[in-house]
């Protein structure tokens, strides 16, 4: 389907990461995370896809952050 943005939990990033065919999802620009923390561990997994967006919309004002996103 093409899709070209993600809005998982980090941990269900992570699982993602893990998948083998994930490395050929290039059309993936932009990864938006939310509610968990998002630890540094998965970061390192997500940040060795070169050229995806991170944004990290965890806290304690995350639906209004999600909603103007």
């Amino acid at each position: 389907q093409k899709v070209t943005a993600l809005h998982p939990t980090p941990s269900v990033m992570s699982l993602l990461c893990a998948h083998p065919h994930f490395q050929e999802a290039t059309h993936v620009d932009k990864i938006m995370l939310a509610g968990e923390v998002f630890t540094q561990e998965i970061y390192q997994k997500i940040s060795q896809f070169n050229g995806r967006k991170i944004y990290n919309f965890y806290g304690p004002t995350e639906s209004t952050i999600i909603a103007t996103s």
